[in-house]
C-alpha cells in the first residue's frame, strides 16, 4: 500500500487523519498524532505489511457500517 492509496481509501470512506491515529494508537500527549498519518500519506514514513494490514482491517470494519452492529446489537438483546 501506498501513501496515495492509504489518503484515496481514507477520503473514500470519509475518515480523518486523527480517527486512523487513533485506530493505530499513534498518539503523541496523549492525543492521536494527525502528523504520522500524514507522513504515510506523504510517503515520509513507509507502511510495512503489518501496519497495512491493519489500516485494511479499519477501513474493512468501516465498510461494515453500524447498522450490522446495531442489528447484531438488537439481536443480542431480544434474547434477554
Amino acid at each position: 500500500m501506498t501513501g496515495n492509496e492509504l489518503r484515496e481509501l481514507r477520503k473514500e470512506h470519509g475518515v480523518t487523519q486523527e480517527q486512523l491515529a487513533d485506530f493505530l494508537r499513534y498518539y503523541s500527549a496523549g492525543k492521536p498524532n494527525r502528523s504520522m498519518i500524514s507522513r504515510l500519506e506523504q510517503g515520509y514514513a513507509n507502511i510495512n505489511p503489518r501496519l497495512e494490514i491493519a489500516i485494511k482491517g479499519f477501513f474493512h470494519n468501516e465498510t461494515k457500517g453500524r447498522s450490522e452492529e446495531r442489528r447484531v446489537g438488537k439481536e443480542c438483546r431480544s434474547r434477554w
